[in-house]
């Protein structure tokens, strides 16, 4: 857990400082999101090699639904607070 909080530490410093290249600013977004479907198909792999999970699908999917669920709305509600009451979403 250490591991991946020291990650997003060292990754904030560097994003702050500036002492990347140029280009890697560019294309950040871009990094982020392979990175991003590397993690969700090797979690994937993960869990569809996993025998409990999946003799246990039934009954985790509708907890599993849940928590996606309300993590969405919960999600869309901070956003839409924050757009609103602090960042001031666009306006003039």
């Amino acid at each position: 857990m250490w591991t991946i909080f020291m990650a997003l530490i060292l990754g904030a410093l560097l994003g702050w400082s500036n002492k990347l290249p140029g280009i890697f600013y560019k294309y950040t977004d871009k990094i982020t999101m392979v990175g991003l479907m590397v993690l969700l198909f090797s979690m994937g792999i993960s869990i569809g090699n996993n025998d409990q999970i999946l003799k246990h699908l039934n009954s985790l999917g509708i907890k599993a639904l849940a928590i996606a669920t309300f993590s969405i709305i919960g999600s869309v509600l901070v956003i839409w607070f924050l757009q609103r009451k602090i960042f001031r979403g666009g306006e003039n």
